[in-house]
C-alpha cells in the first residue's frame, strides 16, 4: 500500500510540472566591450518571464542560454571628453543671440540683432532685424538704405508634427545719382523704394517616430511694391502664391522614394500685366550606400503665361562615387528647371532695372556639372566643370534716354560655361565658457 501511494504522489508531481509552459532556448552572441572586464557568463540562469506565474507549490521554469565558446565581436565606442564646470551654473550665453553694431567712413551705420528663444523642446521662436545705410552729401540729401525683418515661430503639436509660421520683410531704398545740375527727373537724381512682404506657413513630421510617410508642406504668399519718383506711372506691384508638398517613404536604409508636387501663381503689374502659372509633379528616387549615391527624378510641369500654355518633362540625375575613400570623390548632376523670374528676386539682383511686365518670360534652364572633390585631413579641394543652357534668359541693356537705368531684354539662347578649382583649409576648435554671477 505504501509503494502504490508513493507512485501516485510521484505521478501527480510530474503531471503538474508537464502542465507548465516550456521556454525555448535563446541563442545569444557575446559582444565584449573594450576595456571592460566581463566574466565568461553562466550556463544557466534561473529567471521567470512576466507572462508566467507560479503558485507556492510550483518550481520556477529554467531559461537556458546557449552561449558560444568564443566572443563574436568587440564594441569600441569611447565617449568624448567634455569640459566639466566647477559648479552647475546655468548657461547665460547662446550663439544664436547677438547684437552687431558698426559705422563706416561715410557715416555708414550697420545694425543686426538676432534673438532665438527656446522655451522647451516643443516650442521655439526666432527674430532677426538688419539695417544698413549709406549716406552721401548731395543736393537731394538722399541715401541708400536696406532693412530686413525675419521672424518665425515653431511649435511641435500632437503626434510630433512641426508647425512653423514665418514672415520675411525686406525694404530697399536706392538713390540713383545722375547729373545733379539738371532738374529733369530722368537725368537728375532719382529714388526707388521697394518693399517685399512674404508670410509663410510650414508643416512637417520630422520629429515623428516610426512614421509610415514623411510629410513636408509649405504655403507662401509674396507681395512686392515699388515706386520710382521719376513718374507717378512707375508705381508697380507684384503678388504671388506658392505651395509645396513632399511625401517620402523609406523602403530600406539605402532606398528613399519621394513624391513632390508644387505650384506657383504670380502676377506682375509693372507698366503692364504679366500672369504666370506653374504646376509640377515630380517622383524622386534616391539610392545611397557607403561610397555611392544616385538620385533620379522627372519633373512633369504644366505652365501658362497669359494665354499661352506648355507642358514639359524635366529630367534630373545626380551621382556621387567615392573613388578612393573620402580623398577623391567624383560627382555629377544634370537637371532641367523652370524660372518664373519674380520681380522681387530681380530687384535684389539689379536695383537699377526698369522692369516692363511684357518682357518677363518663363526661363528654361539646363544645368550640367561634373567634377572631383575630396578632403585630406583639413585640406578640402573641389574642381568642377559646369555649363548652363538657358532659353529665354532675361538680361539688361542701357536705357538710351537715361543711362542710369537698365531695360529688360530677352535672350532666346544663352550658354554659360564655368571651370573652377577651389582649395581650402579648414580649422575648427570647440570653445566653451560660462558667465557666472
Amino acid at each position: 500500500m505504501t509503494r502504490y501511494l508513493f507512485f501516485l504522489i510521484l505521478f501527480g508531481i510530474s503531471s503538474k510540472l508537464k502542465a507548465q509552459k516550456e521556454i525555448e532556448p535563446i541563442e545569444i552572441d557575446i559582444i565584449k566591450e573594450f576595456n571592460v572586464k566581463i566574466d565568461q557568463g553562466i550556463k544557466q540562469i534561473y529567471a521567470l518571464p512576466q507572462e508566467y506565474s507560479i503558485g507556492e507549490d510550483q518550481v520556477a521554469p529554467v531559461m537556458k542560454l546557449n552561449l558560444p565558446d568564443k566572443i563574436k565581436a568587440f564594441s569600441f565606442s569611447p565617449k568624448p571628453l567634455n569640459y566639466q564646470a566647477f559648479s552647475n551654473a546655468k548657461e547665460t550665453y547662446n550663439s544664436d543671440n547677438f547684437l552687431k553694431l558698426g559705422i563706416g567712413s561715410l557715416i555708414n551705420p550697420y545694425l543686426e540683432w538676432n534673438h532665438n528663444h527656446i522655451s522647451d523642446k516643443k516650442q521655439q521662436w526666432n527674430i532677426n532685424v538688419f539695417h544698413n545705410s549709406f549716406f552721401r552729401e548731395t543736393q537731394t540729401q538722399q541715401s541708400n538704405k536696406y532693412s530686413s525683418l525675419n521672424a518665425y515661430y515653431a511649435k511641435v503639436i500632437q503626434n510630433d508634427f512641426n508647425l512653423k509660421p514665418a514672415i520675411d520683410i525686406h525694404h530697399y531704398d536706392y538713390n540713383f545719382f545722375g547729373n545733379l545740375k539738371l532738374p529733369n527727373a530722368y537725368m537728375g537724381a532719382a529714388n526707388r523704394l521697394t518693399l517685399n512682404i512674404a508670410p509663410s506657413l510650414s508643416f512637417d513630421n520630422a520629429n515623428a517616430q516610426n512614421s509610415f510617410l514623411s510629410i513636408e508642406t509649405k504655403a507662401k504668399f509674396g507681395y512686392q511694391y515699388e515706386q520710382l519718383n521719376i513718374d507717378k506711372a512707375y508705381q508697380n506691384n507684384e503678388y504671388h502664391y506658392s505651395g509645396f508638398l513632399n511625401l517620402g517613404k523609406k523602403f530600406t536604409d539605402a532606398l528613399l522614394v519621394n513624391l513632390i508636387t508644387q505650384g506657383l501663381v504670380a502676377q506682375t503689374n509693372h507698366q503692364a500685366q504679366n500672369h504666370r502659372f506653374i504646376a509640377s509633379l515630380m517622383p524622386h528616387f534616391q539610392y545611397k550606400k557607403k561610397g555611392f549615391l544616385i538620385k533620379l527624378a522627372a519633373d512633369f510641369s504644366l505652365t501658362r503665361q497669359n494665354t499661352e500654355g506648355n507642358f514639359y518633362v524635366l529630367p534630373k540625375l545626380e551621382t556621387e562615387v567615392n573613388l578612393f575613400k573620402d580623398y577623391l570623390i567624383f560627382y555629377s548632376y544634370w537637371k532641367r528647371t523652370l524660372d518664373a523670374n519674380l520681380a522681387q528676386d530681380l530687384i535684389t539682383q539689379n536695383e537699377f532695372m526698369v522692369l516692363h511686365a511684357d518682357s518677363i518670360p518663363i526661363s528654361r534652364i539646363e544645368t550640367r556639372k561634373a567634377g572631383f572633390k575630396g578632403n585630406i585631413q583639413s585640406f578640402v579641394f573641389n574642381a568642377s566643370f559646369q555649363q548652363q543652357i538657358i532659353k529665354d534668359k532675361l538680361l539688361w541693356a542701357n536705357d538710351a534716354s537715361s543711362p542710369r537705368f537698365l531695360l529688360g531684354v530677352v535672350e532666346k539662347n544663352m550658354t554659360i560655361t564655368n571651370l573652377s578649382v577651389d582649395l581650402a583649409y579648414e580649422y575648427q576648435k570647440l570653445l566653451r565658457f560660462q558667465l557666472k554671477n
